[in-house]
This record gives structure tokens, C-alpha cells and sequence, in this order.
């Protein structure tokens, strides 16, 4: 494990996005987009967030990420890429 592997951990990454949706009024989205831009590196990963309302943010800041959503609507998702 390389010593930046935990980083989304160490910097709150959750945390960060559930303040921001709480205390500025962002949405999920909105609070993912600006956390992984913000305050991440470059490279260092992404997230899956959802919201209160259900609402499903998949953001990242590497070439890919695995990621995945489906909810009660009938979306569902799979991807690698953008």
C-alpha cells in the first residue's frame, strides 16, 4: 500500500460532502464535485454519494474508476470510464 492510499479517508471525504450539502445548501452532486476537485489530488480517487432525496453522485478524478448505482426508479448503472 502506498502511503497515500488512505487519503480519501485521512481528508474526510465523506465528512466533507455531507457538511457542505448540510451547512451550504449544494446538493450531492454539487458537494461531491467540489470535494474530489478542491480538495483531492489529482489522481487520488473518487466517490459514490447519495443524498437524503436518494439523488446519486458518482465523481472521480482518476482516468476511471469502477463504480455503480441503481435505485427504486429503475436506474441502473455500471461503469468503467466516463
Amino acid at each position: 500500500m502506498r502511503p497515500d492510499d488512505n487519503d480519501l479517508i485521512r481528508r474526510s471525504v465523506a465528512y466533507r460532502v455531507a457538511v457542505l450539502v448540510g451547512e451550504s445548501g449544494l446538493g450531492v452532486g454539487e458537494a461531491a464535485e467540489q470535494v474530489v476537485r478542491d480538495e483531492l489530488r489529482p489522481g487520488d480517487g473518487g466517490l459514490i454519494a447519495v443524498g437524503a432525496d436518494g439523488a446519486i453522485a458518482m465523481v472521480f478524478n482518476t482516468p476511471a474508476m469502477f463504480r455503480g448505482a441503481a435505485d427504486s426508479r429503475g436506474r441502473f448503472e455500471v461503469k468503467i470510464g466516463d
